[in-house]
């Protein structure tokens, strides 16, 4: 068949792609006024976690959103009631129908990464092997360490047998010389990075001031939840087997710019610079001590284990600060508690909250927990390690979560399957390969361990 000759004044695939791409910012930008309550064009970029400016040219059409950012935009709007219709509209129309229909192609500012892969290839639900983040940071300097990585996680204390801990020993308590609460002004945003200069680096605060300089930077946060960090980890001796930690007041904030960053597909190569900088002294050789001149957010990630020996694995939903990983099976990043004193941190706490919060179970779904092993992430939050065991068989935890799950009721999980514990490893590895969380294989190993399996 003869090819049609194309018209004079038709216009090329550019012209089709531009047009789209105003057309779909005008339909993103007309559904976010009807946003209930009303998410401005500053709170919207926080939840999907871009630049205002990144936003405000989605929105004009100058720049194409990613599958990642226009998934999670339409998932702000449902959860801020904009009618099904308006938000099907924008989905139908920003994804490709077919080669005789062109429609906006959602791709990102840049065809190509550093990684060759394209955008629209790289989205956020392959956020953990973009890039290989360990590969880039641990390398062979690893073995020079004395300290062993399990995926993407690096062992700084490994506690076995008696030495299985269920809380930390605190020495010392370090806080900013600036307290912050409610929203904030970039100038007061300024002054509390500089008051963390008797903890952080000077690459460390320079790069945060410079992230305090965006329009509306502390949106967004609620500086009055603030977290718990890690200043320094005092390792154990021969003599004194127990560890003990330095630990400092921080904020989300600190955290959103620093270390979810180091993670972003978009990430500027000044971070990962400095990611790279602060491995390379995390990884030098030391003598009793490590410390953490940087943001470093203490989470206790655990495996759950039933009765019948078999390792829950979740899927975390799509959803902004969530990252659709696999992971075994919990997080819960520790929050600072005004009554906070040296001595012992009971972990008891948190861990219960977490289960009872993301899984709905009950104190008396806990048969046994412990935690094993002090571990840094490759994109540098620190995690506390361990497992819990519980009271239920893989049947009666089914019943229990199923529902929630399924029903897509829950807040934090997409998704549930189980391993076999003692052959955890190898099971995670050839069913979600580098979808798993950091931690998820270090936590399994470490379980099996602990537990003689």
């Amino acid at each position: 068949m003869a090819k049609k000759s194309k018209s004079k004044n038709a216009p090329d695939g550019k012209d089709l792609f531009d047009k789209g791409a105003v057309e779909l910012g005008r339909k993103m930008k007309a559904a976010r006024q009807l946003t209930r309550p009303y998410l401005s064009l500053a709170s919207m970029a926080d939840e999907i976690e871009v630049s205002d400016d990144t936003l405000g040219r989605i929105e004009s059409g100058e720049r194409a959103p990613s599958v990642f950012e226009l998934n999670t935009y339409c998932q702000k709007l449902k959860d801020r009631q904009v009618p099904e219709k308006v938000i099907s509209d924008i989905l139908h129309f920003g994804h490709p129908v077919s080669e005789e229909k062109p429609r906006m192609m959602v791709t990102s500012e840049a065809s190509e990464d550093d990684t060759g892969l394209s955008s629209h290839e790289n989205t956020r639900s392959d956020i953990w092997d973009y890039p290989k983040l360990g590969e880039q940071f641990f390398g062979a300097k690893i073995k020079k360490s004395g300290l062993r990585v399990v995926g993407e996680t690096v062992l700084l204390i490994e506690q076995s047998g008696s030495n299985k801990f269920r809380s930390l020993k605190v020495s010392s308590i370090v806080e900013p010389k600036v307290e912050l609460s409610g929203e904030v002004t970039s100038s007061r945003l300024g002054d509390y990075v500089k008051s963390c200069t008797h903890f952080y680096s000077d690459p460390v605060i320079q790069y945060l001031l410079e992230r305090t300089g965006r329009k509306h930077a502390g949106s967004g946060v609620d500086f009055a939840d603030e977290k718990l960090g890690l200043h320094s980890l005092i390792l154990p001796t021969q003599v004194r087997r127990e560890f003990e930690v330095s630990i400092v007041r921080t904020s989300f904030w600190t955290e959103r710019e620093f270390n979810r960053r180091i993670v972003l597909p978009d990430v500027e190569p000044e971070l990962i610079d400095l990611a790279r900088g602060t491995w390379d002294v995390i990884l030098s050789p030391r003598v009793l001590e490590i410390e953490f001149e940087f943001p470093c957010t203490i989470y206790i990630e655990f495996v759950l284990i039933t009765r019948d020996d078999k390792l829950l694995v979740l899927k975390k939903k799509q959803n902004v600060p969530n990252i659709p990983v696999w992971s075994c099976s919990v997080e819960r990043g520790l929050r600072w508690n005004t009554s906070m004193n040296k001595g012992e941190f009971n972990l008891e706490e948190p861990l219960l909250e977490c289960l009872e919060a993301e899984l709905q179970l009950e104190t008396t779904h806990v048969e046994d927990w412990w935690f094993t092993a002090v571990g840094l992430k490759a994109h540098l939050d620190s995690a506390v390690l361990g497992y819990v065991r519980l009271s239920l068989t893989k049947e009666q935890l089914s019943s229990l979560i199923g529902p929630q799950i399924s029903s897509g009721e829950s807040h934090y999980f997409s998704e549930f399957d189980f391993v076999r514990l003692d052959s955890a490893i190898a099971e995670l590895q050839e069913k979600y390969g580098e979808q798993l969380h950091p931690s998820a294989l270090a936590r399994a190993e470490l379980t099996a361990r602990a537990l003689n399996r």
